[in-house]
């Protein structure tokens, strides 16, 4: 199959192929056919009419079309012609329906063909990404679309005359997609070789069209990954400034911490001491807060992972035990796609269960399916959350103690679009609701169903 970017020479010179074969097939019918019934021949040389007749309609379609009607008309009237008979009219004229028929059914399929491949060279040719096909045995380059050619550096008449291991450097990845062990590859990144020496960075997805054609389709990534690298160096850079700056402002505060202390002990004055009270408990505020955003950098700084549930919960949950209070959780074997901080999630739910539910003796888990949505069901039997704070809890100006722990754990589920939600009777325990949207979770326990 060829392509209007190839050389314009090869569809110049077609046409003139295209007419020379239908001209000289339809002289040669037409003289077999004068040669024939002047001998009283009128059966088996008009099979030589769909010679002319085929090329035509496959070349040139309804113009084609129109050369065949023209054809067939002289066949019959030739025919009749030579022998004006009843029976040689049948005869003719069923040939002729034939004839039409023939030229009908492979116009429509040339008209076909013609719009499929037009489709796919517009594709082809106006894709934002390169396409390259090639010889399954020896890797070949045999088409390149233009942006195969930009991103390259290559004209296409060169790229064709390349291989892909000319191309890519790395060998051991073009055999593992020659030989096609691993299937079609989606997504993968890979160096090519520029024509200006240089390397660019591609991501490339590659198919089999046929047993022995095969197609990759890339683009360059280069610049992306070079930002990426830039914006990483300065989120460590600035992790590591925050981490340093951190660590001094408390060390700091733990001094100042202690001279408030030294300070109310030797303090006589009871208004002096309020006044002390009142400084250490803006010094213990600071330090939480500072606490709480060496937690919060680290949120969405890793690539989101899939988690067990089951270990999840088994990591956390052995802390909490040592509180005398028992973790249930009987659930299927479920994965769910979240920020490595997920577990903090977890801790943070029992934490606030020991430190503010009251009373609590269990801490249990559930999941279920709400439509298309995981849930997955945190309860404790403890006095629960007030109607009027269900929604407070998760704000980060509302924190008792231990800081913003809940806040943060819906900052760490919404990276990958899990919501959390507290659904509890308040008096009778908490509940907190994870919903999950589907995509980010597996269920792959066969034994088990989310109840």
């Amino acid at each position: 199959m060829g392509f209007p970017w190839q050389g314009s020479e090869c569809f110049e010179k077609k046409p003139l192929v295209h007419i020379t074969l239908i001209a000289l097939s339809t002289v040669f019918v037409i003289f077999i056919t004068f040669f024939a019934l002047s001998l009283g021949i009128t059966a088996i040389f008009q099979n030589l009419y769909y010679i002319p007749i085929i090329l035509a309609c496959y070349y040139y379609q309804r113009k084609g079309l129109y050369l065949s009607i023209i054809l067939v008309s002289f066949y019959f009237f030739s025919l009749l012609a030579y022998f004006p008979a009843l029976e040689i009219f049948y005869q003719g004229f069923i040939r002729v329906l034939f004839f039409l028929l023939v030229a009908g059914i492979v116009t429509h399929l040339s008209e076909t063909i013609t719009k499929e491949n037009a489709r796919y060279q517009g594709i082809f040719s106006g894709s934002e990404s390169g396409i390259l096909l090639w010889e399954r045995d020896s890797g070949r380059i045999t088409e390149a679309n233009p942006e195969a050619s930009r991103i390259s550096g290559y004209p296409a008449s060169e790229l064709v005359r390349m291989t892909i291991f000319d191309l890519c450097p790395d060998r051991p990845l073009v055999e593992t997609v020659l030989s096609g062990k691993e299937g079609p590859i989606r997504h993968r990144e890979a160096d090519i070789r520029h024509s200006d020496g240089t390397r660019r960075i591609v991501a490339f997805s590659s198919a089999w069209i046929d047993d022995d054609t095969g197609m990759v389709t890339f683009q360059d990534i280069t610049e992306k990954k070079r930002a990426e690298e830039a914006i990483s160096l300065s989120n460590r850079k600035l992790n590591l400034l925050n981490s340093i700056t951190r660590h001094d402002i408390l060390n700091t505060m733990t001094a100042l911490l202690g001279y408030l202390e030294i300070s109310r002990e030797i303090a006589r004055d009871d208004e002096l001491k309020k006044y002390i009270d009142s400084a250490t408990r803006a010094a213990a505020t600071i330090r939480r807060q500072v606490e709480f955003s060496r937690d919060y950098q680290d949120v969405g700084v890793r690539s989101p992972d899939w988690f067990s549930l089951h270990v999840l919960i088994e990591n956390q949950k052995q802390h909490i035990e040592q509180s005398g209070i028992k973790v249930e959780a009987d659930l299927p074997d479920i994965r769910i796609y979240a920020d490595p901080l997920i577990e903090k999630v977890f801790y943070n739910l029992m934490e606030n269960s020991v430190r503010h539910g009251g009373n609590v003796r269990r801490i249990w888990f559930t999941t279920g399916l709400a439509g298309e949505d995981l849930v997955i069901r945190y309860c404790d039997d403890g006095k629960g959350i007030p109607d009027d704070k269900k929604e407070a809890i998760f704000n980060r100006e509302y924190f008792q103690h231990s800081g913003f722990g809940l806040f943060l754990s819906r900052e760490i589920l919404a990276i990958t679009g899990i919501r959390i939600r507290e659904t509890g009777t308040f008096g009778q325990g908490a509940v907190f609701e994870i919903v999950v949207p589907p995509g980010s979770y597996r269920i792959t326990d066969s034994k088990k169903k989310a109840t």
